[in-house]
């Protein structure tokens, strides 16, 4: 994704623009014996749990990248995801790694899982944990 701001953007920051990897990972999906399935990934990709509250946005918009509300980053720098499915159950583990601006790179690391349980009538029922496996922000 390439963006950039030309004159003052919202922050009062301007002339500011970068180019960026938003999503290009590698994966494999496949079925197993008696209904269940599975996907593998690894790379910058986008990772959404539940309703976003805990995990959702990846990256660092705006600021010295540019274009704050027309080039958005959502992928994180580095993931690993693997999902594990049977019926309406699923099961993800993960580790991700966010794509931070460079100026404030808080070198931060989170890894966890997601177990969650669609309804067939609507909504859906889900525990998460996530540990903050390294993390230099204050």
């Amino acid at each position: 994704m390439s963006s950039y701001t030309w004159g003052t953007d919202a922050f009062d920051t301007g002339d500011t623009g970068a180019t960026t990897l938003e999503e290009a990972y590698l994966a494999i999906r496949g079925d197993l014996a008696s209904g269940w399935s599975y996907d593998l990934s690894f790379g910058p990709r986008e990772l959404t749990l539940g309703t976003g509250m805990l995990i959702a946005n990846g990256a660092t918009s705006g600021f010295e990248r540019g274009a704050l509300k027309f080039g958005p980053r959502k992928a994180w720098e580095r993931a690993a995801i693997a999902r594990l499915s049977h019926g309406n159950f699923t099961g993800t583990a993960f580790f991700l790694d966010p794509n931070e601006l460079p100026s404030t790179d808080g070198d931060n690391e989170l890894a966890g899982f997601d177990l969650r349980y669609d309804d067939p009538r609507g909504g859906y029922l889900g525990a998460t944990y996530v540990d903050v496996l390294s993390s230099n922000s204050s």
